[in-house]
């Protein structure tokens, strides 16, 4: 198994989806589509997922199709579970199936 660890703050996507193909996208977005599954590790943010990594899926929206994607969450009492629970809707609709069980850290 080979394990590529990719960090949202050392990714340089357009603050704002071009239209066309923007080059940092196009890197992104071949990157994403490299992996054969995912693990998202996200905090919760007002009982959601943060903005950048929303950001983030939509920018490779078509490469993340087929590909399994366990949510590991963190955040408050409920470990962010609810941050897990907005991104399962957010994959469903990418065509990129969701792991039914979550590791959540409080």
């Amino acid at each position: 198994m080979e394990v590529d660890y990719l960090d949202l703050a050392e990714v340089d996507l357009p603050p704002v989806m071009p239209a066309g193909e923007h080059p940092a996208v196009a890197r992104f977005a071949a990157r994403i589509d490299a992996a054969d599954a995912f693990v998202v590790v996200t905090p919760e943010y007002d009982h959601g997922s943060p903005a950048p990594l929303k950001h983030a899926i939509d920018a490779a929206y078509g490469a993340w199709n087929a590909r399994p994607v366990p949510l590991v969450s963190s955040g408050g009492v409920s470990g962010g579970l609810r941050a897990a629970e907005h991104l399962r809707g957010v994959f469903a609709e990418l065509g990129a199936p969701t792991i039914r069980d979550t590791v959540c850290f409080h």
